[in-house]
């Protein structure tokens, strides 16, 4: 049997299904979310007293994401009161436009994005100059759209629904979305709620007296533990068998609460347990040549140990010495019972 001496797949090693780190943010996020408990309930609230602005603030790999990608599945259980955008740098301005005037179409209106341009009955279907604008610069490309028309769409639809847009890595946004949140946060839309994380500063444009601000500053050992068992139970490992209090308590240390950075050194401990592993299974091969402390040379007739001496080798890494074994011969003494002659003694009788 050839000996293991380099493995790919390690999570295998260790008896996992798959790497339960391999997926920076896993779905869907209810099921691997962990802590910031009372953060969570502060935007809880501000969602329904109608904050204007919510600003999630934290170093990178703090959780921002994570608490975004949570807001949003929360609120599409809502989707006949609340309307939703989400975007992050990965959404074009034109898809994010979209995704924004879409849910305040009326049925003419959707009617006509089936059309490829505003002539026929397509154009008899649109009665709003607004939307028309819009219609022309985000679907047909025909001109510029001004920032300003977007306002007045969204002003004028959200009556009965409410509009939440929320930006994930607002400091990585195109300055195309920095223009239309500056002109909708300037004229306070009633029913129009923005959350944004960033790991810096936003512009003081936006960042008004009615922002709330959240802070996440990483979480606690037992929040990061709870987090990797969920993790882990992905991968179909039902505890932490694999690591001890020590490692984990360190690591968490060395991470300062850091959601991400205590992934990743978890990960490289994982990884390092695995080669580990590997090595042990090499060491402990069968196969392997040990070492014998004695070996008796019995390969001899029984004959020829009766007549020679036996020979013992102790392999060491002392000088080997032999030593010769002789049989000793006892005469045995015959032991003679010792005769004991009894006294005899007169008996008088008495009269």
């Amino acid at each position: 049997m050839v000996e293991k001496q380099f493995i790919y797949f390690w999570y295998k090693e260790l008896g996992w299904k798959n790497d339960p780190f391999a997926v920076k943010h896993p779905e869907p996020v209810q099921e691997y979310i962990s802590g910031y408990e009372n953060e969570k309930k502060k935007i809880n609230y501000a969602i329904i007293e109608k904050t204007p602005i919510i600003l999630i603030t934290g170093k990178e790999g703090s959780g921002k994401t994570t608490i975004a990608l949570w807001l949003r599945d929360e609120l599409k259980r809502y989707k006949h009161l609340v309307a939703v955008d989400y975007i992050n740098r990965n959404v074009s301005f034109t898809n994010f436009l979209k995704n924004l005037i879409e849910p305040f179409m009326n049925i003419r209106e959707k009617l006509a994005l089936k059309g490829t341009s505003l002539s026929g009955k397509a154009e008899g279907l649109i009665k709003d100059e607004d939307f028309k604008q819009i219609f022309e610069a985000v679907y047909l490309h025909k001109n510029q759209l001004d920032p300003n028309t977007i306002e007045r769409y969204i002003a004028n639809r959200l009556k009965k629904k409410q509009l939440i847009i929320l930006i994930d890595d607002f400091n990585k946004a195109d300055e195309n979305y920095l223009k239309l949140i500056e002109i909708l946060t300037a004229n306070n839309i009633e029913g129009l709620q923005l959350i944004i994380s960033s790991s810096t500063a936003i512009p003081e444009s936006i960042n008004k007296n009615k922002t709330l601000k959240i802070e996440l500053n990483g979480l606690k050992l037992e929040e990061s533990k709870n987090m990797l068992i969920k993790r882990l139970n992905n991968a179909g490992v039902k505890s932490l068998e694999q690591f001890d209090d020590y490692d984990l308590t360190n690591i968490h240390k060395k991470s300062e609460g850091n959601p991400l950075k205590f992934l990743e050194l978890i990960r490289e401990k994982s990884i390092d347990i695995a080669l580990s592993k590997t090595k042990q299974l090499k060491n402990n091969n069968p196969n392997k040549e040990t070492k014998t402390i004695v070996d008796l040379d019995l390969s001899k007739e029984e004959t020829e140990k009766e007549s020679k001496p036996y020979e013992i080798k102790v392999i060491s890494s002392a000088e080997e010495r032999q030593y010769n074994i002789q049989p000793t011969i006892k005469k045995r003494e015959e032991v003679k019972p010792k005769r004991i002659e009894k006294e005899e003694r007169q008996v008088k009788r008495i009269r």
